[in-house]
């Protein structure tokens, strides 16, 4: 009786101690989940403009594992471009860059969320009376506090030391452009790359005008979260004073940059329109010089047999122009980003772009006409008796196949037809009885 008694007492008080272990075990995501790569997935939709989808045909399936591959590689591609772009526009990290848009409202979220589980926690009772046990459970919530401001500090550090990072970069920028700014400078040939470089001072500025111009607000609007969820910012410092005081003066400093690059701007105009002039009939001359060799291209390159009689002649033939067509593009990109230097219109030498498209096809055709002479050539070592017509007519088929897929100029050269009608009087000898 006595034993029944204690066991049915034993037995309430484990009921009792489980459910204040359930209370504590809500929370057991703080600390069973990884914070860094759950921060990290946060930061995939809370610190970018989502990636638009991918387009899907009718028929595709979301969960096939070759479309989600895809996917993943559509928005790595999308990912790498953006970067791409922002490294070759000089961009502020995070907040000058106006492909990415920082969610204050998710930041503010979280960390609102975590402000209330803080708040729901400390509500549990540090010691409890369970039957004849007294728990205590003060461990346990500190624990669990500790943990809470771990989550809490991993995204308001973020947000303090992005717009660091942003203040650093814009405090490094505005140093080197007003270094390199001089008004006095010419254009004679001994003061040719002083005025070249402070040319470039002034693209440079105006690359990131616009861009920097949208990040005061941003900043500010950060630094006002995080000064609403307790975060104390006085420890950071940006050129050798508070970030804070630097954030306050710091469109004030942009823009005093900004008219000073424009006066220098106005003041060494004269010498740059007279080496823009300069550099306009220089690119007149090299336009003139890609059309020629655009003709040349097509006249002398292998687009059939009778101007590459051997494949070792089509492809010096092709490694000829190749390493001609890549010094134009040499050429083509300096005097690109000469035109963005002086503001000039920007010229597309498409002849260039052209020839580029069709030496890859030639190339792939080639390619192709060597593929059919060396299955053939390997045929014509087979003995008579070891012939397996079906087999071989088989392999015809996907070659011919094969040639299909080239594009519709590719499949108009001759070095093409000559392919296809080998294939075609290929088939028809396998098609006959042996």
């Amino acid at each position: 009786m006595f034993l029944a008694t204690i066991d049915r007492h034993m037995r309430k008080v484990e009921g009792h101690a489980a459910d204040l272990q359930a209370q504590f075990r809500k929370y057991s995501h703080l600390w069973e989940a990884d914070l860094n790569s759950v921060f990290a997935s946060f930061l995939k939709t809370a610190h970018r403009v989502p990636i638009p989808p991918m387009p899907l045909e009718e028929t595709d399936d979301p969960l096939d594992p070759e479309i989600i591959k895809r996917q993943e590689a559509w928005v790595a591609q999308h990912e790498a471009e953006m970067e791409a772009r922002e490294a070759a526009g000089d961009v502020a990290p995070f907040f000058g860059a106006t492909e990415r848009k920082l969610d204050l409202a998710a930041f503010d979220e979280r960390v609102c969320h975590f402000r209330d589980v803080q708040t729901d926690m400390e509500q549990l009772r540090g010691s409890n009376d369970v039957g004849f046990v007294r728990i205590n459970s003060q461990p346990i919530k500190q624990a669990l506090a500790t943990c809470i401001t771990k989550w809490v500090f991993m995204h308001t550090s973020y947000l303090a030391d992005n717009v660091r990072q942003s203040l650093e970069w814009l405090d490094t920028f505005m140093q080197e452009v007003s270094s390199g700014l001089t008004e006095e400078v010419s254009a004679a040939p001994d003061q040719r790359d002083a005025l070249m470089d402070v040319i470039t001072r002034i693209r440079d500025v105006r690359r990131v005008m616009d861009q920097t111009q949208a990040m005061f607000q941003p900043m500010r609007d950060t630094v006002s979260l995080l000064k609403r969820h307790g975060m104390s910012l006085d420890d950071i410092r940006v050129a050798d004073q508070p970030m804070l005081a630097y954030l306050d003066q710091s469109q004030l400093l942009w823009d005093n940059v900004l008219n000073h690059t424009f006066k220098v701007k106005e003041a060494i105009r004269p010498h740059q329109n007279q080496m823009a002039d300069n550099i306009k009939g220089d690119i007149v001359r090299f336009t003139a010089k890609t059309k020629k060799f655009r003709l040349e291209f097509q006249a002398k390159a292998p687009f059939s047999t009778q101007l590459a009689r051997t494949t070792d002649g089509a492809y010096e033939l092709l490694d000829k122009y190749e390493e001609q067509l890549s010094a134009l593009e040499t050429q083509a990109a300096k005097y690109a980003e000469l035109e963005e230097l002086f503001e000039l219109v920007h010229s597309d030498y498409v002849e260039l772009a052209t020839t580029r498209e069709e030496m890859v096809q030639l190339k792939t055709a080639w390619d192709m006409s060597v593929l059919v002479d060396m299955v053939f050539d390997a045929w014509r070592l087979t003995l008579w008796a070891d012939i397996d017509a079906e087999v071989m007519l088989d392999e015809t088929k996907k070659l011919q196949s094969g040639v299909r897929r080239l594009s519709a100029k590719q499949r108009s050269w001759q070095v093409c037809k000559a392919v296809e009608k080998r294939l075609r009087d290929m088939a028809t000898i396998l098609l006959k009885p042996l």
